[in-house]
């Protein structure tokens, strides 16, 4: 199969055997709830101990989540 030319949409049967196999098969696996509550803690702390150590709290700014697995930590995050 020849892959598309910049510009060109994506073999839609080759996206959707992705998409597939991720929703089947999420990496990392999901966590329940109160485990992604204490893990965020800690990696929001880290975020503001790291990176704006001024800070009180991180409102205002904004994530980018770019392949990082299943993204429920940043959607936790935004929501935090």
């Amino acid at each position: 199969m020849t892959p598309p030319r910049p510009g060109e949409p994506a073999d839609d049967s080759i996206t959707g055997g992705v998409r597939d196999f991720y929703s089947r098969f999420p990496y990392p696996p999901l966590a329940d709830e109160d485990t992604v509550e204490v893990m965020l803690g800690a990696e929001l702390g880290y975020i503001r101990h790291i990176l704006w150590p001024w800070r009180e709290d991180l409102e205002g700014l904004t994530m980018l989540d770019a392949g990082c697995g299943t993204g429920q930590t940043s959607v936790s995050a935004a929501l935090a």
